[in-house]
C-alpha cells in the first residue's frame, strides 16, 4: 500500500512501476494531494 511509512514521491514511483498504463493519472493524483485536502483543521489533530 502506499501509505506504509513511504513518502509521497516513493510511494508515486512505486504506483507507476506496478501500473505504467496509469501513469498520467497516478502522477496527477499524488502530485495535487495538497490540493485535494486543502486546510488542515486543529480539530482533525484530536484523531
Amino acid at each position: 500500500m502506499q501509505d506504509e511509512g513511504r513518502s509521497l514521491q516513493d510511494g508515486t514511483e512505486m504506483l507507476v512501476t506496478q501500473h505504467p498504463a496509469f501513469e498520467a493519472q497516478i502522477r496527477a493524483f499524488y502530485g495535487r494531494w495538497k490540493e485535494m485536502l486543502g486546510e488542515t483543521s486543529p480539530a482533525l489533530w484530536r484523531f
